[in-house]
Formats: C-alpha cells, sequence, structure tokens
C-alpha cells in the first residue's frame, strides 16, 4: 500500500528539517578553538649533524682508549673501521632524536584533548621503538669496543708495520711491538749459546 500525496509531503518536510539542522550548526570562533602547546620546530639536517658529531666524539674516545695516535693515523684499515662505526652510530642516535620529538609531539597532542585510544596505542609503539634503539645503541658501542680490544691484539703480535718506535733520551734505547721483541729475545738466546759451546 503506497503512501498518499499528504503523507508524502509530510516525509519530504521532516527530510529538508533535518537537513537544514544539519547546516545550521552553529560555526566554531577563533576563541572557542581548543587550545595547542606550541611544539619546537624540528630540523632535520642539525639533528642529523649533532648525532654525527656526538658520534665521533664517542668513537675518538674508544679508539684513544685503546689505539695510539700514530696507529690510527697511519693504519688505512684502522681509519676505515673508525668511520663505519660512526657512521652506524650516527644513524642510530639521530633516529633516537627524531623519536624523542615525535613521542613529544605526540604526548603535547595527548594533553591538549585528543584522548582516543589509537593515540595511546600510537604511543606506547613509538615508547617501545625508542627503547629499542637505545639498546641497539648501547650494544653497538660495547661490539665497537671488543672490536678495538681484538684489533689491538691482532697488530701487537702479526703488525710489523704498525710497530712503535720511540727513542729515549740521546741513548737511541727503543721499544718494539711484541712480535720484534720476541724475535730479538731469541736471538739473543742463540749468541749465548754459541758463545758458550765456543768457550768449552
Amino acid at each position: 500500500m503506497g503512501l498518499d500525496k499528504e503523507q508524502k509531503d509530510e516525509a519530504r518536510e521532516s527530510l529538508k528539517e533535518l537537513l537544514d539542522e544539519g547546516t545550521n550548526l552553529p560555526i566554531a570562533q577563533q576563541g572557542d578553538l581548543p587550545s595547542f602547546n606550541d611544539v619546537e620546530r624540528y630540523s632535520f639536517d642539525d639533528g642529523k649533524n649533532k648525532s654525527i658529531k656526538i658520534a665521533k666524539k664517542m668513537m675518538d674516545s674508544v679508539m684513544k682508549l685503546y689505539l695510539s695516535q700514530e696507529i690510527i693515523e697511519r693504519n688505512e684499515y684502522v681509519q676505515m673501521k673508525q668511520k663505519v662505526e660512526e657512521m652506524q652510530l650516527g644513524t642510530l642516535l639521530n633516529q633516537m632524536a627524531q623519536m624523542e620529538h615525535s613521542i613529544e609531539m605526540l604526548m603535547r597532542t595527548i594533553e591538549s584533548g585528543e584522548l582516543t585510544p589509537r593515540m595511546f596505542e600510537v604511543l606506547a609503539g613509538l615508547q617501545k621503538t625508542m627503547l629499542e634503539i637505545n639498546k641497539h645503541a648501547t650494544l653497538h658501542m660495547m661490539a665497537a669496543e671488543e672490536g678495538m680490544k681484538k684489533l689491538k691484539h691482532d697488530i701487537d703480535i702479526y703488525s710489523d708495520e704498525t710497530t712503535i718506535t720511540k727513542k729515549k733520551d740521546e741513548e737511541g734505547i727503543v721499544s718494539r711491538g711484541n712480535r720484534d721483541l720476541m724475535r730479538g729475545i731469541q736471538e739473543e738466546i742463540q749468541d749465548v749459546e754459541f758463545n758458550d759451546e765456543d768457550n768449552e
């Protein structure tokens, strides 16, 4: 059974009133808007440069802790290894700085009144990622330190080119690497044995 003309007109008027109510909603004025806290603008270039400087300073400290300045300056492998370590650590530190800024922005957004569950879910994910990056940076420094220890051990034992020579006053006394030192001791022992046989 269809609607008569009068019922159709009433339904049409009801729909028109509903549509008019949607278009006549009050428009928010400037003073009615929620207040937002100012967030400092993040400079990606400055953050990257700062992270690289910190990484370089940290790796310089590790290198100088286990290797002499002469080895660092003369050994090409040591220099390349230091550059790679600096690049990797700088990337981790830069990611940490960006993550800190993102967490700060998100927390300020939540404080301004955006209290949806999704916002807290994203915040928890960012904080978890931040902890993971921090852990990777710590493990990277530990691995770099162990690498320097092993490198120093290998240089002391196997390398002739990295032998460090130091003059003491004017007597011409020199101190050499472990390999040359052991070779010299063996030669001295052989000379003593040879002289003892001659005396007999």
